[in-house]
């Protein structure tokens, strides 16, 4: 008969029994060894639920109250604070794209402003318009010792973005003084165009070579100047401007050709 050692080792140990474990090598695989951490974690969530499915079956929402009102307040917070930095970054992006515009576009802004800047001052003020145009004529015609027949019947025509006035004026000149005059006043640096012109020579002995001129002058008043609103350094600016022309107007009159008379006493001197 052979020897049972099991027989002997379960008379021995009568409370204890042995279960063989499998091996793969050199590990040892337990049934005993299983992942908890999911199952405790499920086990906490229902047990959470439970117990706010309990309260609210008793009635006492007044627990909830204040954990609610804090996290209601949190939102409104948060959403307040991304609101504030969406409007920001809108902000922040407008004036990245207009200095990346200036940027781009730098010389042509520049041309531009100087451009504005020496052509607005050129147009007469609304408040003063009849004023100046009167004012104005009075003047170009002096400078031609030309006498002219200024009516004072006005035209006025307004428009979205300017108000034109027109006049009529009558004089007496001949063809060469007529064109002269014309042309200084087309080219002239207050801005005066002419829309209409009629001349009538005239026929008898003691007008010989002389013409009736009837003359439609026009001239344009802004409603707004926006040179001052635009720029920062509209005075600084202005002020340069200023400076240059007067420059300029020095540098012209010495450059004026001297009369015979003139010439004459400088050699004698």
């Amino acid at each position: 008969m052979a020897f049972d050692f099991n027989k002997l080792k379960q008379r021995i140990a009568p409370g204890k029994t042995s279960t063989p474990v499998p091996q793969t090598g050199n590990t040892v695989v337990s049934s005993s060894d299983k992942p908890a951490a999911s199952n405790t974690k499920m086990t906490a969530w229902k047990q959470g639920m439970a117990d706010v499915k309990a309260v609210f079956d008793e009635g006492k929402y007044q627990l909830f109250v204040k954990q609610f009102v804090v996290v209601l307040l949190a939102f409104l917070g948060v959403r307040f604070l991304v609101g504030k930095l969406s409007v920001e970054k809108e902000q922040i992006v407008d004036r990245v794209s207009a200095i990346s515009i200036q940027q781009t576009n730098q010389d042509d802004y520049l041309a531009n402003k100087s451009r504005l800047l020496r052509l607005e001052p050129l147009f007469p003020d609304m408040g003063k318009k009849n004023e100046w145009l009167v004012q104005t004529l009075m003047k170009a015609f002096a400078a031609h010792q030309i006498q002219a027949d200024i009516n004072g019947n006005v035209a006025e025509k307004v428009n979205e973005n300017y108000t034109m006035l027109t006049q009529d004026v009558t004089f007496r000149r001949s063809f060469a003084d007529v064109g002269k005059f014309l042309a200084d006043v087309e080219s002239g640096d207050d801005f005066l165009r002419i829309s209409g012109l009629t001349i009538t020579k005239l026929m008898d002995a003691a007008s010989l070579g002389e013409n009736t001129v009837n003359v439609r002058f026009n001239t344009v008043f802004p409603r707004e100047k926006y040179a001052k609103r635009l720029f920062k350094d509209y005075t600084q600016q202005m002020k340069q401007i200023e400076a240059e022309m007067a420059a300029q107007d020095t540098a012209a009159g010495k450059e004026e050709p001297k009369t015979p008379a003139e010439e004459e006493k400088a050699n004698a001197s």
